[in-house]
């Protein structure tokens, strides 16, 4: 996981730009690391993508770092960085809710297989 947010994040510098397209892959690497790994993974993933994104946005704007077109209102690249931010928690909580694992669970009677079941009106 954690080499995947380095690849990511390296993209987008050799790209060159803060708008890159190629700040979406996050977004992959945080649902794959909280579909495959879990909920407490999808978490770190999220919240090492914000370290990444917004660090390497922070060092550009201060010249810390040479990054090609990077809009230098400091504003203005807050802004951006707060809805790319929104969009990695969004991610993970989404995909942490709405996802459920796949769990192998035997057949029951008459060969049908049961689901893990998450509320607790459910009789069984």
């Amino acid at each position: 996981m954690l080499g995947d947010l380095l690849a990511v994040t390296l993209l987008i510098f050799l790209s060159g730009e803060a708008g890159s397209p190629y700040s979406s892959l996050y977004l992959v690497v945080i649902a794959y690391a909280t579909l495959v790994a879990g909920k407490n993974f999808g978490v770190a993933a999220t919240a090492i993508s914000t370290i990444f994104y917004v660090g390497m946005i922070d060092l550009a704007i201060f010249d810390l770092i040479p990054f090609g077109l990077i809009n230098t209102r400091i504003g203005a690249m807050n802004f951006r960085s707060a809805v790319v931010v929104l969009g990695f928690i969004t991610v993970s909580y989404l995909s942490a809710t709405f996802i459920r694992p796949a769990v192998a669970v035997s057949p029951g009677a008459g060969g049908k297989e049961r689901l893990p079941c998450r509320s607790s009106r459910v009789q069984r």
